[in-house]
């Protein structure tokens, strides 16, 4: 045996991987900027896409066939004056994006950051 195994992909990047093809930079870009901004999150696969867990899940990445979704578990809780988050549901909430330029990495930071806030409560 040569003991050099080849490293399987996280099941993060087959997601990526798997979404389609115009979408794919944008999902990297958000997954980037979660990292960034939640660097102690756990990174996982659950119901078939990426969630970033502290104590809770705090946030997901979803796709669709031309966009990419940065939602929010708790996303009915946080303050969005800028109008960002769309959504119907009990708690959850989402940003769609189409192309890596419509990233407003600052203020998708101050939410990733307000989310992890609540996860602590």
């Amino acid at each position: 045996m040569s003991g050099s195994k080849k490293k399987s992909p996280l099941p993060v990047d087959v997601f990526i991987r798997s979404a389609p093809a115009a979408i794919r930079p944008v999902l990297r870009e958000l997954r980037h900027l979660v990292r960034e901004q939640l660097p102690e999150a756990e990174e996982e696969i659950k119901w078939g896409r990426p969630v970033y867990s502290l104590n809770h899940i705090v946030c997901y990445l979803a796709a669709a066939h031309d966009h990419a979704n940065l939602g929010f578990y708790r996303g009915i809780e946080l303050e969005d004056p800028e109008g960002l988050l769309e959504g119907e549901g009990k708690k959850l909430r989402h940003i769609k994006v189409y192309r890596n330029d419509e990233i407003r990495r600052k203020w998708y930071g101050t939410l990733l950051r307000q989310a992890a806030r609540l996860d602590d409560g």
